[in-house]
């Protein structure tokens, strides 16, 4: 199995990949719906959707995760309560991190700056920091989005490596796996898989016309999607997957 290549089985670990993907009625150039998904890559299969309008952002807030999962996320995800929500459900998350959102700070809780890092990073070589996310303080009653660190309402220890793309980008993935449970080479590995789940929205799209809805908006067209998420559920039970295809 995938996972067991990459995570050491004595962990215990299951590794889960949330996404969501847009769908448009005709003629319509903006997003009608947006489908929430989380799947299990090993098998291939989706284990829950929920169907939202074009105001139903990402969030890991929108999951049910369990002790001892992983999950992988893109950088949508990328932000400091969805990272505690999984954390205090006794699950670990991999996700990558977008610098320009995410408050990071080293043990001492003094901020940095992980852009300054990336000069020093080759295509043959990563960084690994140790750090801890703050989890900013309510910000309803607030007429700014501004707050300080002393503010803070939770602390979470991670680790963040940074590694630089063929085509010269360097991005940074953030784990609260600790280096024992998954070293920092693996860990780049293991974000790769999160490819599965837009592997899976093409097939549905492709194979069951997931975007060709009927009209623009309106009932018909939930009811409609709904159906075949539930056909490809029901599919997803009768036949045997192929298995995850490794794309290093």
């Amino acid at each position: 199995m995938l996972s067991d290549e990459i995570v050491p089985a004595h962990a215990g670990l299951k590794i889960r990949v949330v996404a969501a993907t847009v769908i448009t009625g005709p003629g319509v150039r903006c997003t009608d719906w947006r489908a929430h998904v989380l799947i299990n890559p090993v098998s291939g299969r989706f284990s829950s959707v929920e169907l939202t309008d074009h105001k139903g952002g990402e969030s890991c807030f929108r999951y049910t995760v369990n002790s001892k999962e992983v999950i992988l996320a893109d950088r949508g995800y990328c932000a400091a309560r969805g990272i505690e929500h999984i954390v205090k459900s006794g699950a670990h998350v991999v996700l990558r991190v977008n610098p320009y959102s995410l408050k990071v700070c080293d043990p001492e809780k003094k901020r940095i700056d992980l852009l300054s890092y990336e000069s020093k990073i080759t295509s043959d070589t990563f960084t690994s920091l140790n750090v801890l996310i703050p989890t900013p303080p309510d910000m309803k009653l607030r007429n700014s989005h501004v707050w300080k660190l002393s503010e803070a309402t939770n602390w979470i220890e991670a680790r963040i490596v940074g590694t630089r793309t063929k085509k010269g980008n360097v991005i940074w993935i953030l784990t609260t796996l600790k280096p024992d449970q998954l070293a920092d080479k693996a860990l780049l590995k293991l974000y790769r898989i999160r490819w599965q789940i837009e592997l899976m929205f093409k097939r549905l799209k492709s194979l069951l016309h997931l975007d060709g809805l009927p009209t623009k908006k309106g009932p018909t067209s939930k009811t409609s999607l709904l159906t075949r998420f539930l056909g490809a559920a029901i599919a997803q039970k009768m036949v045997r997957p192929a298995g995850p295809f490794p794309l290093w």
